[in-house]
């Protein structure tokens, strides 16, 4: 929330004496319940697990986003990891939803884009051989 203030106060030209006080806004905002990191990691982690991302890519996205390691990784937790690697498949038509047939090349590739994703590798390898995919 500091970097963001810090950078739209300077963005707009900070007419005022001194430095912004950025800090002294933050803790107002908190102080008010405008500010609350549980909900926007909540949110955020929400978005992010609809568009197939896995726990461990919801945690890192939330780290970089400013939030506590703990929180992020407490928020990353509650991730449903076989519903997201299932959303990533079916969106990049990979696995089961591949019409074009196997090709190991292919194959190998999937399974990497979808590590990258966050995802574990017994959840990618399932996924991907169709083990209790719905259409």
């Amino acid at each position: 929330m500091q970097r963001y203030l810090g950078r739209k106060l300077w963005e707009r030209g900070w007419g005022g004496d001194g430095a912004a006080p950025v800090e002294a806004l933050v803790a107002q905002f908190v102080a008010q319940g405008y500010v609350d990191d549980r909900s926007f990691g909540e949110a955020r982690a929400r978005g992010l697990a609809g568009k197939g991302f896995g726990a461990r890519r919801v945690g890192q996205d939330l780290q970089a986003a400013g939030l506590a390691r703990e929180l992020a990784s407490e928020i990353g937790a509650t991730v449903d990891g076989r519903a997201a690697a299932e959303r990533f498949a079916q969106r990049r038509r990979f696995g089961p939803w591949d019409r074009s047939g196997y090709d190991p090349d292919r194959h190998r590739k999937q399974v990497a884009a979808m590590l990258r994703a966050g995802h574990d590798f017994a959840t990618v390898r399932a996924v991907l051989r169709g083990d209790a995919v719905e259409d």
